[in-house]
C-alpha cells in the first residue's frame, strides 16, 4: 500500500488533538466511563463540523480511516448518540478556551476582521462584479 504522507484532514486532527490535550482535561468526572475521553469527543466534533458532515458521517469516515483513529488514540470509534451527547454537555467555556489556544498558533499582523453574514468569502454576487 503507498503511503500518501499527512492529508489535510490527518494535519487537522493532530493539531486539535495536540491543542485538547493541553488544553482539555480527559474526563469531566472522576466517575467517568473512561471509554473516550472529552479531548478525543471535541476533535471529533471539530472534525465533523469541519467536513460538514452528520454524526452519522463522521463516525462511518472514522471506521474508514485508521490513520485519523490512530491520531487521536482511539482504539474503538464512538456511537453518533455518545457523540451528540457529548457535544450538549460540552460547556462554552471548554469550546472557548479550545478557540482561544488555537487562534493563538495563528499568525497575528494586528489586523482583524469580522464579518457576521453568513455568506462565504470566495463568492461575489454578479451586481458587485459589474459595479467594481
Amino acid at each position: 500500500m503507498e503511503d500518501y504522507g499527512s492529508t489535510s484532514i490527518l494535519g487537522f486532527s493532530e493539531v486539535a488533538y495536540r491543542i485538547a490535550k493541553e488544553k482539555i482535561d480527559p474526563y469531566s468526572s472522576k466517575y467517568s466511563k473512561k471509554k473516550f475521553t472529552l479531548q478525543q469527543h471535541v476533535v471529533i466534533i471539530c472534525l465533523k463540523i469541519r467536513s460538514g458532515s452528520t454524526y452519522k458521517g463522521i463516525v462511518e469516515r472514522l471506521v474508514e480511516e485508521p490513520r485519523i483513529r490512530r491520531a487521536l488514540d482511539l482504539e474503538e470509534v464512538p456511537h453518533p448518540t455518545t457523540l451528540i451527547k457529548a457535544f450538549e454537555r460540552l460547556r462554552t467555556r471548554l469550546w472557548r478556551v479550545f478557540l482561544r489556544a488555537s487562534a493563538d498558533l495563528l499568525e497575528k499582523n494586528g489586523i482583524v476582521g469580522v464579518d457576521a453574514s453568513g455568506f462565504e468569502r470566495s463568492h461575489a454576487s454578479h451586481h458587485y462584479t459589474k459595479r467594481a
